[in-house]
């Protein structure tokens, strides 16, 4: 028994100690590509956007985030197959995508014609503004399969309070 015992142990002892003499024999860059992870450069809004940031992507592989220019306006944008797609604004210069469903509806913030930071929904080709509780502020965190939104918006007294957009 104790010889079976003393068998597997060291067995596990060199198993490890051949894992541990690989990866140090053999840098990431030179191991075989399939343990590594690939990178995809999904590129910005246009030639006078300067940087881009992703946010969320869905199980098809649809990405979201936000683009931005020199001059620091910035436009949310979905991203799929390889295209780069400008989801617009609500009225000004400013907006950015947070998060996306499976169903392709995209959530995000833009500055209103006004100037107010509203919460959006985009689905459809279209940029929806989601409101307030009657303040000039509201924000998104998530969205779920059936396209309810949760997030915040001030009250017409200036209170932040949670809220849940549904159709």
């Amino acid at each position: 028994m104790r010889t079976v015992l003393l068998a597997a142990v060291l067995s596990v002892a060199v198993a490890v100690l051949c894992v541990a003499v690989m990866l140090s024999v053999y840098p990431a860059s030179a191991r075989p590509a399939s343990a590594q992870l690939s990178i995809t450069d999904l590129g910005t809004l246009g030639d006078d956007y300067i940087q881009s940031r992703a946010n969320d992507i869905n199980t098809r592989g649809q990405a979201v985030g936000t683009s931005t220019k020199a001059s620091g306006e910035s436009h949310a944008f979905r991203w799929e197959k390889g295209e780069m797609t400008d989801l617009g604004t609500l009225g000004r210069f400013t907006s950015g995508a947070l998060a996306i469903n499976d169903r392709g509806q995209v959530i995000g913030q833009s500055r209103t014609a006004l100037g107010d930071l509203h919460a959006f929904l985009w689905e459809n080709g279209e940029m929806i503004d989601l409101g307030t509780l009657g303040g000039g502020f509201s924000e998104v965190f998530a969205i779920n399969s059936r396209g309810q939104v949760v997030g915040q918006s001030t009250t017409a007294s200036g209170q932040l309070h949670a809220v849940l957009w549904s159709k």
